[in-house]
């Protein structure tokens, strides 16, 4: 467990600070990189610190680092808190590959790096290892088509407490969208808040786990429908990518693949 550090706390918010101000953020290759628009806009990070600060989490999980501004703002938010907390868990496959490990990089600069726990996978190799754990707070922000963001949800919860937070970010996306629908009817996703407040398409939103009693054999069919058509788009995905790469086949080709049961 690690104790809070308010000096710590500092460093990690200077590297925010300055990332924000200057819009680009430096890698590993030496090379400097615009931040948006795939970094987390400011706005939405006060959300997500608010939230977390009000959680008063001792064990943390992110999906999604990108350039790391998520990351610190909450590693930042846990530092000047009152309680001692573990690692903070990182997933993200494209760290070094696509971010040139510059949030890695932020992290050293300020000497935080003991405070993340980061896994190079993907999330549905990661979630299922950390079977056994418990996390109060979790910020979803890996990739956005309804088969991830359904599988990462699924394979959360059950990581989740009740009392736990969950942040999902882009909501205002058709699929993340349709996939917080199915965990809230079936999770025990209860809303807890949202950023913009008043606008009729919120960016991101909070939820809070109550305990879920379910008609099992109902939802077991449910999640059988579910994960059928999930397997459906990801053959179909591998099957066009392979063509692409063998150059036989056109971009925007449509493919059928059958549902398996």
């Amino acid at each position: 467990m690690i104790s809070a550090n308010s000096g710590l706390a500092r460093a990690l918010r200077e590297e925010i600070r300055q990332a924000y101000d200057l819009g680009y953020i430096e890698g590993s290759d030496g090379r400097c990189y615009q931040i948006f628009p795939d970094s987390i806009t400011p706005d939405r990070a006060a959300f997500v610190e608010s939230v977390c600060s009000s959680a008063r989490p001792t064990a943390t999980l992110e999906i999604g680092m990108a350039w790391g501004l998520s990351t610190l703002g909450i590693l930042s938010t846990l530092a000047e808190s009152e309680q001692r907390f573990s690692p903070h868990v990182v997933i993200d496959p494209w760290q070094t590959r696509s971010y040139r490990q510059a949030a890695l990089l932020s992290l050293r600069r300020a000497a935080a790096e003991a405070l993340i726990e980061m896994h190079h996978q993907t999330s549905v190799a990661v979630l299922p290892k950390l079977l056994g754990r418990t996390f109060d707070f979790v910020f979803v922000d890996g990739a956005h088509h309804y088969s991830a963001v359904f599988c990462d949800l699924w394979l959360l919860h059950p990581l989740l407490r009740p009392g736990s937070v969950v942040v999902v970010d882009d909501v205002w996306f058709d699929d993340v969208r349709r996939a917080c629908e199915f965990a809230e009817k079936n999770l025990g996703y209860k809303f807890l808040s949202e950023y913009p407040r008043d606008g009729d398409r919120p960016l991101l939103r909070a939820y809070v786990i109550e305990p879920m009693v379910r008609d099992d054999p109902k939802f077991g069919d449910q999640f059988r429908r579910a994960r059928s058509r999930v397997l459906a788009r990801y053959r179909r995905g591998l099957m066009r990518y392979a063509l692409r790469r063998l150059h036989l086949m056109r971009p925007g080709t449509a493919i059928k693949v059958a549902n398996r049961r």
